[in-house]
């Protein structure tokens, strides 16, 4: 150790130093770049994935606000069964009232022809006077309720129209809240300038609904058709869900008594019924009533071994009422209802004297103009419809220079990188632009609240069970908005 010169050794310890610097120099410019690389993939991925959730989140809300207009549908479609139903009893109820005081009346006639007994003719003159009453008071109101009644129903028809042309307004608004306030650097011009999948929302919203209405009498064209078959399909849900006061309010006042060969009984019938009518040369239905309530017999046929049937031997109390379309003023049994059997509590019609004193004397009854069945909105389609036929899809793009890359945060700190060390040169984002695809499909589903009788209920709008879930797009959708994406670059 010695023996070595100072100047050598002092020459040699130099000389290493030198090459462990550029070494170190060579080492930290490929840390650089590395670092810078994957941060720079690192934003691309959080991008992509925050686009993908936007447009995920905005693909649910528009479908929430779709689903919420169809729910909105159903609830009033069954606001509008309910006030009918309300009609129907209001004017059940005038018929009724009138049928008990002409039977009060006829009563009192009988307690005073015994009026012999002590109190008998006090009594039938206490009832007769109660039923008067009673009948009064429903004459005076009933007309002004089923005018209430009448202008509830316009209101919400016209509800559900307004609602149904703000939808689209709405669900637009939607969709630029929840983009805008999730990212604002995300393109939100995608959704409305590229026409189909714009073009497929408003097909979702227009083609799979319709609004029916009362059709001009003699119009057979294929719309009228429709329209008939719907308003009829909506008779049939008002009426199906009407109670038994509505439905058939027939029973029997007394007992039948009587053994072999001769029985008797005193049956009341009555029922409220929505039959077709006409105003101003428009079809479509209104409210009728009817209570009759009379003496029945049967006789036992010996030879046959069984009993006849019922006949009528006496009429007691009769009444009908109506809230008949536009300046209608009289209702003509006979005229406008051929099945009179069939109708006003399946058997008013059986009491034939009874009933035709009601039908004579109270045929003009008419409490209020009625404008019948109001327009109303219902799924074109009948039966079951899918989950994809009514979807959203929603196309969201980033452009590259939004996204916060090493490139960008150096260039708006004021420095700028050397292209030797661009690692954004060649290894950028494809045609500068990050697109995602978003679906979500509104469905009906009433398994949460299963029907009575456990039948499936198909899609309606007459209960409001429509809910939303995010789909997975189809290869032709995800070739079409990459189409679209490459026409945005």
């Amino acid at each position: 150790m010695n023996n070595i010169p100072a100047g050598r050794l002092t020459t040699s310890i130099r000389y290493q130093r030198g090459h462990v610097t550029l070494l170190t120099a060579i080492l930290f410019a490929v840390i650089g770049l590395t670092t810078m690389g994957m941060f720079n993939v690192g934003q691309q991925s959080t991008n992509k994935v925050r686009v993908q959730t936007v447009s995920d989140a905005a693909a649910h809300s528009v479908a929430m606000v779709v689903a919420r207009d169809l729910n909105f549908k159903a609830y009033t479609n069954r606001a509008m069964v309910a006030n009918q139903i309300a009609i129907a009893q209001i004017v059940g109820l005038a018929s009724w009232s009138l049928m008990l005081d002409n039977a009060a009346t006829n009563f009192s006639y009988i307690t005073t022809a015994f009026g012999w007994i002590p109190g008998v003719a006090a009594l039938g003159n206490a009832i007769a006077r109660a039923a008067s009453s009673i009948e009064s008071a429903i004459s005076q109101a009933a007309p002004r309720i089923v005018m209430v009644l009448e202008r509830v129903l316009d209101a919400l028809s016209i509800a559900q129209e307004t609602f149904h042309l703000a939808t689209v307004d709405m669900a637009r608004e939607t969709f630029d809240d929840v983009v805008s306030q999730s990212d604002s650097e995300i393109d939100t011009a995608a959704l409305s300038t590229n026409g189909v999948l714009w073009r497929s929302f408003r097909n979702t919203w227009n083609g799979q609904q319709g609004r029916y209405r009362a059709q001009r009498r003699g119009d057979n064209s294929r719309p009228a058709r429709e329209n008939r078959a719907r308003l009829e399909e909506f008779r049939g849900v008002t009426e199906r869900s009407a109670d038994r006061f509505v439905d058939e309010r027939s029973y029997n006042w007394l007992p039948q008594v009587g053994f072999i060969p001769l029985q008797a009984r005193m049956r009341k019938y009555g029922g409220s019924d929505l039959v077709p009518g006409v105003a101003n040369n428009m079809e479509n239905f209104n409210w009728t009533a009817m209570d009759s309530v009379g003496f029945e017999a049967r006789t036992y046929d010996a030879d046959s071994f069984r009993w006849n049937s019922w006949r009528e031997v006496f009429p007691f109390g009769w009444g009908a009422g109506h809230a008949l379309l536009g300046s209608n003023r009289n209702f003509d049994y006979a005229a406008r209802v051929p099945n009179r059997n069939a109708r006003w509590g399946n058997g008013t019609w059986k009491l034939s004297t009874t009933t035709s004193f009601g039908a004579q004397r109270y045929g003009s009854n008419n409490l209020s103009r009625s404008d019948g069945l109001r327009p109303f909105y219902d799924l074109q389609q009948r039966g079951f419809v899918g989950d994809d036929q009514l979807n959203i899809q929603v196309l969201l793009l980033k452009r590259a220079n939004n996204v916060r890359t090493y490139n960008r945060l150096l260039t708006e700190n004021g420095g700028q990188v050397q292209p030797r060390f661009d690692v954004e040169e060649r290894g950028g984002m494809a045609g500068n632009t990050m697109a995602t695809l978003a679906k979500a499909g509104i469905y009906f589903s009433r398994e949460h609240a299963r029907r009575r009788d456990g039948q499936r209920e198909y899609s309606n709008l007459y209960n409001p069970y429509w809910q939303v879930h995010l789909l997975p797009s189809t290869y032709d959708e995800r070739l079409l908005a990459a189409g679209f994406a490459q026409v945005r670059m």
